[in-house]
């Protein structure tokens, strides 16, 4: 009997860690979304002339210390080359939701938190994901 006992231990074990991994992983997406929310709301500055997308996303970013990503998918769906887009404009002291707002919605583009990081889509996209989450809740 004891030989059985064993194996059983071991995978208790083994789900004990995956369970705990699983937890530790929730709370870090947990923080990374909560740390984006607060971001959102705090001023920010930009000083953009003619900037392409990507570098724009990683300025940001970097200046936030947030995921910042372009949504490609969404973007090959609609069939829009989101890399040829330049983006100019000096603004500071707005909250980042505000110059986000700003830099994107005169282009029909928007932002969410998706996948624990701040997306940068098309509004439809960004339409659609809210429906779709508010229907899971």
């Amino acid at each position: 009997m004891l030989k059985n006992r064993a194996p059983r231990t071991a995978l208790v074990s083994m789900l004990l860690v995956v369970v705990a991994t699983a937890k530790v992983g929730a709370a870090d997406d947990l923080a990374i979304e909560a740390k984006i929310y607060e971001q959102l709301s705090l001023p920010t500055r930009v000083d953009f002339n003619q900037v392409p997308p990507d570098p724009l996303a990683a300025y940001l970013g970097d200046l936030h210390g947030i995921p910042i990503v372009w949504d490609t998918k969404a973007f090959e769906k609609v069939g829009f080359e989101y890399r040829r887009l330049t983006f100019t404009r000096n603004l500071s002291g707005l909250p980042l939701r505000a110059v986000l707002t700003d830099l994107l919605g005169g282009r029909k583009l928007s932002f969410m938190i998706k996948d624990h990081k701040l997306t940068l889509t098309t509004v439809e996209e960004a339409r659609d994901w809210q429906l779709e989450y508010l229907r899971r809740k």
